[in-house]
């Protein structure tokens, strides 16, 4: 009888935790027709950043302003599939991706300024970030750092 008890003691409880997971984000034409790579958060801000399988050369940036109750879809950036967010606060960051994609914004997200290195560097697989000036990307040509907030970038050398 006390097995019986504490299995479905542990069957309500298991059920009460999947209940706390919420569909998919809705960015008008429901997201589950995409994908997202990456979610990065500082405070109660987020960013999520991935693609739309329909459209794959549109890169999709998704933005929370309260801890990701509710998510607001940037404007797609055409060109540009992002794998990668990071962020050195909450208004300078950075998203990265394929064929040297690299966004920079130091608002927030609500404008990107395009520090794309052309294929040079490939796929941008990840990116750390040090400060607002330090950051490190792995790509598949290597790995690249900048000194100047993503102005330029150079190899990393290997020993």
């Amino acid at each position: 009888m006390k097995i019986y008890c504490l299995s479905i003691l542990l069957v309500f409880n298991l059920f009460s935790i999947a209940q706390s997971w919420v569909k998919p984000i809705d960015i008008g034409g429901n997201y589950s027709n995409g994908f997202l790579f990456d979610i990065h958060f500082k405070n109660n801000k987020g960013w999520a950043v991935g693609y739309n399988q329909f459209n794959p050369s549109s890169g999709q940036i998704l933005k929370t302003e309260d801890g990701g109750k509710n998510w607001k879809n940037l404007d797609p950036i055409n060109g540009k599939i992002f794998r990668r967010a990071a962020f050195a606060d909450e208004n300078i960051g950075w998203v990265v991706g394929e064929n040297g994609a690299i966004l920079k914004t130091t608002d927030g997200g609500t404008n990107w300024i395009d520090q794309s290195t052309s294929n040079r560097m490939g796929i941008i697989y990840t990116i750390s970030v040090i400060d607002n000036q330090n950051l490190f990307i792995g790509t598949d040509s290597g790995v690249f750092k900048t000194l100047d907030g993503g102005t330029s970038w150079t190899l990393s050398k290997k020993d």
